[in-house]
């Protein structure tokens, strides 16, 4: 069963969810939504207006194994809606009374799970079922964070799933240096992530990468970025955020957004390969260097100046997402 916390003011206001591991094995989420929980449960951090939904551990067999995943990826199986409805191949809509299952060949072929089924047929895997008790959370919310962290090191980022002013309010308030847009271009055959599934039920939503899963500053970037949503939303008093953030070290307190990236491209393991070095995560890469060797003899080369996004090292999958390619925009 799902643990999670409901915190509500005495006012009421906007209504924040909060999620933590929903990879296993990315921690930060977990150890500043405790944070945030042990300080309202003392009495240190008042609720000015409004409600807070806290998910701890959202992937709990994951995180008990200390692994990112059991059976399939827990931010690719939002399938489903807040209501329990399956939402179509490319995420934009919800289908009811369809056999929906042919829709998912090209998931199948690209090594996402191959979903045949109906609409309202039970999930397959343990973190679909997450997933889909995850989704009843969002209803009647007003924003979201899910929290993360990656296998390289870089620096800390959040995703845009639109473009509207609203949402690049709400994303420039978190405080993360850069903001990454045009994820869902990278995924024709459907995007099932937590930000798609807040987009399409109209909520402020988004994925927050707080560095490497090893760094202890991961946390920390994660604490600030909860205390700026919760004071953008008001949530807390301008006062209680004074009081939380003259307690942080100064290198994690509020930055001002350095960059807007797009996404571009993304290539997938197959069969396997090699990168010709250890790539971080936002390094700079120059038009015609070697980033890459597959196994079966492609070298890949960069066909323009972009940098590096989100390098896997340890695949597990034929297929799984090896490492994106992004361009600063002006």
């Amino acid at each position: 069963m799902l643990a999670y916390d409901v915190f509500s003011a005495e006012k009421p206001g906007k209504r924040l969810l909060l999620l933590g591991t929903v990879h296993g094995n990315e921690t930060c989420g977990y150890f500043a939504i405790e944070r945030l929980r042990k300080k309202i449960i003392s009495g240190e951090l008042l609720l000015e207006s409004g409600e807070i939904t806290t998910v701890p551990i959202s992937n709990e067999r994951a995180f008990r194994q200390g692994v990112r995943l059991t059976e399939d990826n827990l931010n690719r199986s939002f399938f489903w809606s807040g209501d329990g409805h399956f939402l179509s191949d490319n995420g934009n809509k919800i289908v009811e009374n369809e056999d929906v299952g042919n829709q998912f060949d090209m998931r199948a072929e690209m090594g996402d799970i191959e979903l045949q089924k109906k609409v309202g047929q039970a999930p397959s895997s343990y973190e679909q079922e997450r997933a889909k008790e995850l989704a009843r959370l969002f209803v009647s919310k007003d924003a979201e964070i899910d929290i993360h962290s990656q296998t390289a090191e870089g620096e800390s980022y959040c995703f845009g799933q639109n473009e509207s002013l609203e949402l690049k309010s709400y994303l420039n308030a978190l405080g993360t240096k850069n903001i990454i847009y045009g994820w869902d271009k990278m995924y024709p055959e459907g995007d099932f992530t937590s930000e798609n599934l807040a987009e399409k039920m109209g909520i402020l939503g988004t994925t927050v990468e707080c560095g490497s899963h090893e760094n202890p500053d991961s946390i920390e970037f994660a604490w600030r970025v909860i205390l700026n949503a919760l004071k953008y939303l008001k949530i807390i008093s301008d006062k209680t955020y004074l009081q939380q953030f003259v307690q942080m070290d100064e290198k994690y307190r509020y930055q001002k957004i350095s960059k807007n990236l797009r996404m571009i491209k993304m290539y997938r393991w197959i069969d396997g390969g090699k990168m010709t070095h250890d790539w971080k995560h936002l390094e700079t890469i120059n038009e015609g260097d070697v980033i890459a060797h597959t196994n079966s003899g492609e070298t890949i080369i960069a066909e323009e100046d972009c940098l590096m996004i989100l390098p896997n090292y340890h695949p597990i999958r034929n297929n799984e997402e090896w490492f994106y390619l992004a361009k600063i925009e002006d």
